[in-house]
């Protein structure tokens, strides 16, 4: 009878323990997909936009040549080049650069 109880009393000790370990794993498994979805909210709002050399011109209000000059001094990145090589910026890039450039205030957008 002794046998059995310490049995019994072993089995119950594996299942609390089974049970602590699965609550904890499913606790840090909840933690990770919430890391995960806050990643994907943040990535799919930082899309990238992208503008062209006009609108990179128009939009900080210089010419191309002083667009050309800036590339070339490495203070504006070409992000990609499309068709035609045509010239694409990062907006968000352009936004900085047109911040340091007419010396305007960091919450400007």
């Amino acid at each position: 009878m002794l046998k059995i109880l310490k049995f019994i009393f072993n089995c119950q000790l594996f299942i609390k323990r089974s049970l602590a370990i699965q609550t904890e794993n499913l606790s840090t498994l909840t933690e990770q997909l919430v890391r995960i979805e806050n990643l994907l909210r943040d990535t799919k709002e930082r899309e990238i936009i992208y503008l062209n050399a006009k609108e990179v011109e128009e939009f900080v209000g210089f010419s191309d040549s002083s667009l050309r000059r800036y590339q070339d001094a490495g203070k504006i990145k070409i992000a990609k080049i499309g068709k035609n090589r045509t010239r694409y910026f990062n907006k968000s890039e352009i936004i900085e650069f047109k911040k340091w450039y007419w010396n305007l205030p960091s919450d400007f957008t």
